[in-house]
């Protein structure tokens, strides 16, 4: 009898819900189109519609809303959306590189050199070319944030609302809905707008962004099931022909035609029951993420326009109640981790074994996104891969985390480039062209040749074979050929008075050890000679040659978060050279030099305190081995090498605001206060402590910095300087 009970109360409840109202209403389709940064003002429409109790069965989105669309799929809140978007660094998110904590020491030291990240791959005698300036390996692993909560899913219709992502093949031309697969790739996929961000592999096709073919894809929710479609068309906003002034414009301009023919087929397909909101934009810029969120009240008042029209779709209280529930009701939690493993289809030079060894994720826990993220960071960092991609499968044995590394396309050898401008607005100029090259994975021990030159004012070739010593690289091995020519003013008196040029050929052997990507120990011999000689000197002065025999020890610590505009961490080095002529070396002597700097940062302020200081002990080290004060950021009120000598200290506080002039962003404006000293002086009479100040303005371009300033120092010194990247 009981069992009975059970059946016929089982059998009232279905026949209540088949006569319940909210089974029986239309079903409700959200569009959300495409608009890069105008693409966040969907969550204000989001808000109004949760507000009004408006149900959305299904929802559809094109590049910025597909992001949106399926972080509100997931069941991630509007406010709660709202709130995250405003704490994001979209300059970190948007830009393919890691944070430079989390930089190695090879990449650290390239942008200290002022070399360029953007690279070219050299293959079969043949350049090879990426397809887009960024890879999206940041802003991916933001979409997967969103979907931290969520648990593994087989398909899209599987989610707290069923959802699509649009984008285009790029073979064919066509539309691909997708519906399946890692969720945060289909997003990322939908936004791959051309020549920005490289094509996304899906199923072995190449994707760009949806807007293409379908930037408002009314007939994709139409498929899904939907009688009545909300579609939110941010619109897109042609540039005035005085704004087409470039390639680049005229590429941007051809985008946007086609995405508003395309927008307009879409509207057509409304039907008198469907609903378009289209919040007044106006020439808001797709590209101004930093103020992205601004846009969100404009999506809120133009849901509230048509609220009338929303109203006829409202449910009361108790049917709203009951449509949430069944959307939490299909939220999958994320499990613990039970296992991890590396997918190697994507590996063609690197080793598992080097990948694992980067690892530090623990089977058996609950995973964390931050551990997660510097995981794939660290992989990334490596500049091995152009992408390093997650997902998770389910079986018997539980949840199991997958990591897919996809090696660069364009690899494995590399250039790069960079330049040295720099001026007193005297006479005194610098200009120099920097390469780098880099060939990897030479042998599956992952040897490496890196090349080094430099053609201008500073002639060089530094060459190295580089060989890590175990699997994680911590510890490695470097045969290193140096060849270089400088060209030095020797001032005695405060007078110049002649200009040596300076040749050196060494060869050297370096044993080191990482610690993390931060600290760098290495210990070494180096073996060559020198030859200093006077190109103008007034009198004349003699040159001077010498053979070099020498240990090297160094320390370097770069903690630093940005290395030209720093707002936070700690910059210091260390390093001695002991000549002996047991070594082969003329002269005995040894050389030790340390620094320290600290930066401070506080909004757009940026406070930081720098010293350092060196001394030679012996009576005949070369003039090359020999301090000097002067120049910028070196007691910048001097000229360069105005003080040379055996025994040195310097100190500088700097002060700098980063500000926004003329509708120019990344402006910095500051100062500095030097004091230095010069003991056991080497050209001229010794002097006691000199203090120097400085005041300079600076902005931040895509190929460097751009530095103008003005030094004063005691006695009558000043100095005017010019500089593109940093001294």
């Amino acid at each position: 009898m009981p069992t009975l009970f059970r059946t016929l109360g089982a059998a009232t409840a279905l026949l209540i819900l088949l006569a319940s109202p909210a089974l029986a209403r239309p079903k409700v389709g959200l569009v959300l189109s495409g608009g890069g940064a105008r693409g966040v003002a969907h969550i204000g429409v989001l808000k109004v519609l949760e507000e009004m109790h408006i149900p959305v069965d299904y929802v559809v989105g094109t590049s910025m809303g597909s992001i949106v669309a399926g972080a509100y799929a997931m069941g991630n809140d509007p406010k709660d959306l709202a709130a995250r978007l405003q704490q994001v660094r979209w300059n970190e998110v948007l830009d393919d590189n890691p944070p430079r904590l989390e930089r190695t020491p090879y990449t650290k030291n390239n942008e200290r050199n002022s070399i360029s990240s953007r690279e070219l791959g050299f293959r079969d005698a043949e350049l090879q070319f990426p397809r887009g300036l960024n890879y999206g390996q940041q802003i991916e692993f933001f979409f997967n944030t969103l979907a931290a909560r969520t648990g593994d899913i087989d398909h899209f219709d599987q989610l707290d609302i069923p959802f699509r992502a649009v984008a285009t093949d790029i073979e064919n031309g066509k539309m691909v809905v997708l519906d399946r697969g890692a969720i945060a790739r289909a997003m990322r996929a939908s936004m791959s707008v051309p020549g920005v961000f490289a094509p996304v592999e899906i199923d072995g096709r190449a994707l760009l962004d949806g807007g293409l073919v379908r930037n408002l894809p009314v007939d994709v929710a139409r498929s899904m099931g939907a009688d009545i479609v909300i579609a939110v068309n941010l619109g897109t906003a042609l540039l005035k022909r005085d704004q087409i002034v470039s390639v680049f414009g005229v590429g941007q301009q051809m985008l946007n035609i086609l995405t508003e023919q395309n927008v307009e087929n879409s509207l057509r397909q409304l039907g008198p029951r469907d609903i378009l909101i289209t919040p007044a934009l106006g020439d808001y810029s797709a590209a101004d993420f930093d103020n992205a969120t601004s846009t969100i009240v404009i999506g809120e008042a133009a849901a509230r326009a048509v609220a009338p029209q929303l109203a006829t779709l409202s449910l009361n209280s108790t049917e709203w109640e009951a449509h949430m529930a069944a959307r939490r009701s299909r939220h999958l939690d994320a499990g613990n981790i039970a296992a991890v493993r590396i997918d190697p289809f994507y590996l063609r030079h690197v080793s598992v074994a080097a990948v694992q060894a980067k690892l530090t994720i623990k089977p058996g826990t609950a995973l964390k996104m931050s551990e997660l993220q510097a995981n794939l960071n660290s992989l990334y960092a490596s500049g091995n891969f152009q992408n390093v991609n997650h997902r998770f499968e389910q079986d018997a044995g539980g949840r199991t985390l997958v990591i897919e590394p996809v090696e660069k396309e364009w690899g494995p050898n590399y250039l790069r480039g960079g330049f040295r401008l720099s001026t007193d607005l005297a006479g005194q100029s610098d200009f120099s062209i920097l390469l780098n090259h880099r060939s990897t994975w030479l042998t599956p021990s992952g040897l490496e040749w890196r090349n080094d030159v430099s053609l201008g004012q500073v002639m060089l070739v530094n060459s190295q074979l580089y060989q890590p010593l175990d699997v994680a690289g911590n510890w490695f091995v470097a045969p290193v050929l140096r060849l270089s020519q400088t060209r030095d003013n020797l001032i005695i008196n405060e007078r110049p008075v002649a200009t040596y040029r300076i040749r050196q050929q060494t060869v050297g052997l370096d044993l080191g050890h990482h610690i993390g990507n931060t600290t760098t120990l290495r210990f070494g011999l180096e073996r060559g000679s020198s030859r200093a000689s006077p190109s103008v000197a007034v009198p004349d002065f003699p040159s001077q040659s010498e053979q070099i025999g020498v240990v090297r020890m160094e320390f370097l610590q770069d903690r630093l978060d940005d290395w030209v505009f720093p707002t936070t961490g700690t910059f210091a080095f260390a390093n001695a050279r002991l000549s002996s002529t047991g070594l082969g070396a003329d002269q005995t002597y040894r050389r030790v030099e340390a620094g320290l700097e600290g930066v401070w940062g506080i909004r757009q302020h940026r406070i930081s305190l720098a010293a350092r200081g060196g001394k030679i002990w012996g009576d005949d080290a070369p003039l090359t081995e020999l301090f000097s004060l002067g120049g910028v950021l070196n007691m910048t009120g001097y000229p360069d090498r105005q003080f040379l000598g055996a025994s040195y200290a310097y100190s500088r506080a700097m002060y700098s605001r980063q500000t926004e002039i003329f509708g120019l962003k990344n402006i910095y404006l500051g100062g500095t206060v030097e004091a230095g000293r010069m003991t056991r002086r080497f050209n001229g009479e010794q002097v006691g402590t000199k203090f120097s100040t400085s005041v300079f303005g600076a902005i931040n371009t895509g190929l460097g910095p751009f530095t103008l300033g003005l030094g004063i120092g005691e006695d009558g010194n000043h100095s005017f300087y010019l500089f593109f990247g940093k001294p």
